[in-house]
């Protein structure tokens, strides 16, 4: 059984998902049947550093750079509604669109599937650390410390508000 429901599709719905992780969190087959007959989507298929890769509803391959939030917009109509699964999706993407989408599309709606389970995780960060068996691997990786792409401004003008937004991620403790 399909743990997702697709909301409601209108004439300027534009979906985005992924097909590159294995997760069973991934969406690829509902999505795959609910956009059969629409040209309005592209499929992430490959996640490389920096780069995604994208197949665009007619069959295109395109290559999308992370730190580039004109070409991130650009993978997006004009006044869409875009909807984005991120169940298999990294944070550099998601978080990305937040910045570069801000006054390209009309709405931006975020789906987010969790796994049918987590898998326990033996971490221990030193030899008087107990196992823990309620603390899970949320990924299959990490990516370590690095900016998100649209987020950091280590310079500023005058003229210029700053907003400082901590995300913190979940892995291990």
């Amino acid at each position: 059984m399909p743990s997702l429901v697709p909301p409601p599709l209108g004439a300027t719905t534009f979906v985005v998902y992924s097909e590159a992780e294995g997760y069973d969190r991934a969406n690829v087959d509902v999505w795959r049947e609910t956009l059969a007959n629409s040209d309005r989507y592209a499929a992430i298929v490959k996640h490389e550093g920096d780069l995604l890769n994208v197949r665009l509803y007619d069959g295109c391959d395109r290559s999308v750079n992370l730190r580039d939030l004109s070409d991130v917009r650009g993978l997006f109509p004009k006044s869409c509604d875009a909807v984005l699964d991120i169940s298999g999706v990294g944070h550099e993407f998601w978080s990305g669109c937040l910045v570069a989408l801000r006054d390209h599309v009309s709405s931006l709606t975020y789906i987010y599937t969790e796994p049918s389970a987590y898998q326990t995780t033996d971490f221990k960060q030193s030899d008087f650390d107990v196992f823990d068996p309620t603390l899970f691997d949320l990924s299959a990786r990490t990516l370590g410390l690095r900016a998100l792409p649209g987020f950091v401004n280590l310079h500023s003008t005058e003229d210029q508000r700053s907003v400082f937004i901590p995300l913190l991620g979940f892995e291990g403790h």
